[in-house]
């Protein structure tokens, strides 16, 4: 779910908005997010919220799920990765959102709170996770929340502890249509 949301909407989206990238879909509602005319309920912006919030309930649930298998059966870095992706999941939310709520609750969170979130669930995530790529990707993620949050010494701490000048993570786990690459189609005019 999180590398679905990622690549389409995240990015294809949020590069109309950026004018990282004008998009030539004729559809209504993609000429108005180019323009920056977001209506919150059309199909991009609403597309942004629905993918990147099941992402993060996916990674939620499953952490959920895996408590209740239990520690004999899941290792710690599983453990550690779903929260790691809730975790990435809330800092696109705090990114592409000027506000959000979660599980359909009233209350109203601005990215700062989201990235709060995300620095809970990295922070709980990291103190599970053994993996040294996997802890480099989770202090990555707490740098980058910490940074979204102004926190600039936490930010520098985490930054640090990546640790490695060709670290890469791929978010990448299935061949199947849903997670394929949607961003080539998009901008090679296969629309």
């Amino acid at each position: 779910d999180f590398q679905a949301a990622y690549d389409d909407p995240f990015i294809w989206v949020g590069e109309m908005l950026t004018d990282e990238w004008i998009t030539g879909v004729n559809w209504e509602d993609y000429k108005r997010a180019n323009n920056r005319q977001l209506i919150y309920f059309e199909g991009p912006a609403d597309a942004m919220f629905s993918e990147l919030q099941g992402a993060r309930y996916t990674a939620e649930l499953a952490f959920e799920k895996l408590t209740e298998i239990g520690s004999g059966v899941v290792s710690a870095d599983q453990y550690a990765k779903v929260l790691a992706y809730a975790g990435y999941s809330y800092i696109l939310l705090g990114d592409a959102m000027c506000e959000a709520t979660i599980d359909q609750g009233s209350e109203v969170y601005t990215p700062a709170q989201l990235y709060g979130f995300a620095i809970e669930r990295l922070t709980d995530a990291l103190a599970q996770a053994g993996d040294a790529d996997l802890r480099r990707w989770i202090n990555a993620g707490l740098a980058r929340a910490h940074l979204n949050r102004l926190e600039y010494s936490q930010a520098m701490t985490f930054a640090q502890a990546v640790n490695s000048d060709d670290f890469v993570y791929w978010v990448n786990y299935v061949e199947d249509t849903r997670a394929d690459n949607s961003l080539y189609g998009d901008v090679t005019g296969a629309n």
